[in-house]
């Protein structure tokens, strides 16, 4: 298999799991579905702002629980390795019992 080097995807390049890892850490928000990399929109303040708040507020119930960790985006979520499916949701959830 030959090795793609990429500096920034186009708009639709195919990539494998290790050629996505492989990009720049800083990028704009990708998804990848079937191993194609998709270059998403910014999302707007008003996004961001939804996304702030829900954070706070799932923190706010997770945390006195101690049922898990709330995190935000950026974090690549790998759905499917083959065809290669990655999303970045913009707030996660993860039990206790999946983190330790």
């Amino acid at each position: 298999m030959s090795t793609m080097t990429l500096e920034r995807p186009t708009r639709r390049t195919r990539v494998t799991l290790e050629e996505f890892e492989a990009l720049p850490d800083v990028k704009p928000p990708y998804c990848v579905v079937d191993g194609e990399v998709i270059e998403l929109p910014s999302p707007s303040y008003q996004h961001q702002w939804c996304v702030g708040s829900l954070v706070i507020l799932l923190t706010a119930f997770v945390q006195p629980r101690q049922i898990g960790i709330v995190m935000a985006a950026p974090a690549d979520i790998v759905i499917q390795r083959s065809p290669l499916r990655i999303r970045e949701p913009d707030v996660m959830f993860f039990s206790r019992a999946r983190t330790g």
